[in-house]
């Protein structure tokens, strides 16, 4: 450090001078007495050489610390210190600093910093020559990187800076004061910047969400412009919405909100902009963009019991209580003395309207339900049978059969449209209800309908010690292509399969409120049987937006120098069992591999990655999964731009510069009231740490040996033009 100051002694090894001297003596005494005067001389220089390295002598420094208190003065020279503001901000710091060296210097151990991204050490003429070109500011970066350089030696700061800091905050704890001090008051400023736009990246078809756009404006108080909502349709965008906007008389920032209500699934861009006013200082903050991933609005399921049941009042109580349900439920009451767990305002007493549901309103649901429910019964014919078929084919729509006296060929669906998409094989002769208890073999602990993000011996555990089922309806055989999910008692108790754009799942039982019930009494939450059946509900209502992997970004907007984190979602039911998945995860840029990265399992279907791009410009992320002779791929697009940072909000922010001033003990102030007593009575005298003494070898200096050579060398030189050798 700069206030460090050094004093130094030479030591020397007598004793082996004293040996040394003697033979050099008597070979001095045989030697000179037979040689002429100019070998005299270069023999003597020689020897004295030698003499000088017998001694062994070594520089031995001792550092002294200075009585003034240290003082680092930190300078700013990022970007946006370039701002002319009235003058430009750095030119104006290094005016003050002109004005109050000698008193600083005097008073204080000065050493000088320049800082942007990072910090780096300089002296006075560096800080004269610095210009303001840094990319970013870290204003806490350059905090911790002075206090780790000085972690031995503590030292007093003054800052000086705008106080804007556009990068990260670095964890930074510092015992000493620091002195900021504010470049630039804005009061000739003139600037608009779209500061921050806010609110959630996930919406619903058909339902409102709200952003709020936040605007920082310098210059222009009291000024209207219009705040423009432009959507991307295909190649050009469209204005959206137009708001006129009155700055505030003070430079608060202000809160523009817009509402904007999805038509569609999907995901939408969205370009938010302010017209470039005159006499702006930068044109880059005028704007933002975002995108909103659209979903299907409420899942709408229709609920058709044929009778009432302890499985019906269980499992309608849990799709009520779930507020992304919106559930219609039918219970048709057979017989009279039926006893029935339902409130009766809720019972179905009028005739089944079975026209009004199967041709009107099907389409309006995203999944069907039938608990052992006989269609014949109620009006309903094949031909609204054929409507279901077509639900699912067509529509992308899932159904569920649940067990029962009245359901699969019992329920007389062998040989309908029901029975072309049930995933089992319909065979009244094979069929049969076994009333006893039944414990579920989970066949495919994977799929999504178990999957809980635990590891597959964690699921396989849970479902193992599940409740028995308090009966199941046997079933015949699974058709060739569905999915065997789990079974009980040798026959198929689980089975899936997706039909076209649809999904449909066979249920061989009516008691899974055993697993509820149970659990509670036993003093466990019921949330193996929640899980199930949300899970099972979101996995037959989403068909159409599933694919075998997806990639999944946490933001919407790419910028060089920013971490991108990527997620990759893998299908479970697509998985083998017993191997890892073979993944590959990449990213492309006009065709070519530009890097691999590395991946981390989150769980067995879940893997992070991220990404910090370097150049601006179109990629495409793509994943890879191989499973043997099967490859599975997906590519995400993406565009990479480069953002001024130091200019996307050029207004001077006092605020950081006064937290670290209080946390730390030191004192704000504004460049103009300036001078070097804001010091006094803060500044700290800090106790010196053992220094230890720092001994330099010179008898191993190769210089010195290099000067013998070249005496020696030169008596042989002479000797040689002369012809005396």
């Amino acid at each position: 450090m700069a206030y460090e100051r050094m004093t130094s002694i030479l030591n020397f090894r007598w004793d082996w001078a004293a040996l040394f001297v003697a033979a050099l003596l008597l070979a001095g005494l045989l030697i000179l007495g037979r040689s002429k005067p100019l070998y005299v001389i270069l023999r003597t220089a020689a020897f004295l050489i030698l003499f000088w390295l017998a001694l062994e002598p070594s520089f031995v420094s001792a550092p002294q610390r200075s009585q003034k208190p240290p003082l680092a003065i930190l300078v700013d020279v990022s970007k946006s210190m370039s701002v002319l503001d009235p003058f430009e901000r750095l030119a104006m710091v290094q005016d003050s600093l002109k004005k109050f060296r000698k008193d600083l210097e005097r008073d204080f151990e000065v050493a000088y910093y320049e800082f942007s991204e990072s910090l780096s050490k300089t002296d006075w003429e560096g800080v004269l020559r610095a210009k303001a070109k840094g990319s970013r500011t870290s204003i806490f970066g350059a905090l911790k990187s002075l206090s780790e350089e000085n972690s031995q030696i503590q030292t007093n700061v003054l800052l000086f800076s705008d106080g804007i800091d556009n990068f990260y905050k670095s964890p930074w704890t510092y015992d000493a004061p620091v002195f900021t001090v504010r470049s630039g008051l804005n009061e000739s400023l003139k600037d608009i910047s779209l500061k921050e736009v806010r609110g959630s990246d996930f919406a619903f078809k058909n339902r409102p969400v709200e952003f709020k756009v936040t605007i920082q404006n310098s210059g222009f108080k009291g000024v209207e412009a219009p705040l423009v909502l432009k959507e991307k349709k295909g190649t050009s965008w469209t204005e959206s919405q137009i708001k006129q906007v009155r700055f505030p008389e003070s430079d608060a920032a202000q809160e523009v909100q817009f509402r904007i209500v999805p038509p569609a699934p999907g995901v939408f861009e969205y370009h938010l902009e302010i017209p470039i006013q005159k006499g702006e200082i930068t044109s880059s903050n005028n704007s933002q963009s975002f995108k909103l991933e659209v979903g299907r609005e409420k899942i709408r399921i229709l609920y058709l019991c044929g009778q009432p049941s302890t499985e019906y009042a269980f499992l309608r109580q849990l799709l009520k209580s779930d507020p992304s349900i919106e559930l219609v439920s039918f219970v048709i009451l057979r017989n009279p003395e039926n006893v029935v767990p339902v409130a009766e305002d809720q019972l179905s007493l009028i005739p089944f309207p079975a026209q009004d549901i199967f041709v009107r309103t099907l389409g309006d649901f995203d999944l069907l339900i039938f608990e052992n429910f006989s269609y014949s019964r109620f009006g309903i014919s094949p031909a609204h049978l054929e409507n279901i078929k077509r639900f699912v084919e067509e529509k992308g729509g899932g159904f569920i059969m649940i067990g029962g006296e009245n359901s699969f060929s019992r329920g007389g669906y062998g040989g309908t449209a029901i029975d072309k998409i049930l995933p089992v094989t319909l065979n009244p002769n094979q069929e049969e209800i076994v009333k006893k208890e039944v414990r579920l073999k989970v066949l495919e602990p994977q799929h999504p309908i178990f999957d809980s993000g635990e590891s597959l011996e964690k699921i396989e555990s849970v479902w193992k010690d599940m409740p028995a089922l308090n009966g199941i309806h046997r079933l015949a055989s699974l058709k060739k292509g569905a999915s065997l999910l789990a079974s009980g008692e040798g026959s198929p108790l689980i089975a899936a399969w997706q039909v076209k754009k649809g999904r449909v799942l066979a249920l061989a039982t009516l008691s899974t409120w055993q697993w509820a019930l149970e659990l509670s009494e036993q003093g466990f939450n019921q949330s193996p049987y929640t899980h199930f059946w949300r899970q099972t509900i979101r996995w037959l209502t989403t068909a159409q937006d599933s694919q075998p992997l997806r990639i999944v970004l946490t933001d919407s907007n790419f910028i060089v120098g920013r971490k991108i984190s990527i997620k990759i979602m893998i299908q479970p039911e697509i998985l083998k069992k017993d191997k890892a998945p073979d993944m590959e995860l990449s990213i492309q840029s006009q065709g070519k591999t530009m890097q691999i990265l590395p991946l981390t399992a989150a769980a067995r279907s879940d893997y992070r990655a991220e990404w910090v791009p370097e150049k601006d410009g179109e990629y495409e992320i793509r994943a890879v999964l191989k499973q043997g002779t099967r490859r599975h791929e997906t590519l995400r697009s993406l565009k990479v731009t480069n953002v001024d940072w130091e200019m996307k909000i050029p207004v001077s922010d006092p605020a950081v510069l006064k937290e670290i001033a209080e946390k730390s003990g030191g004192l704000f102030t504004e460049l103009k009231s300036f001078t070097p007593e804001i010091l006094k009575g803060k500044a700290k005298h800090f106790e010196s740490a053992k220094l230890e003494k720092v001994k330099k070898a010179l008898w191993l200096n190769p210089w010195v040996f290099a000067l013998l050579l070249l005496i020696l060398l030169s008596e042989w030189g002479i000797r040689r033009y002369r012809g005396e050798l």
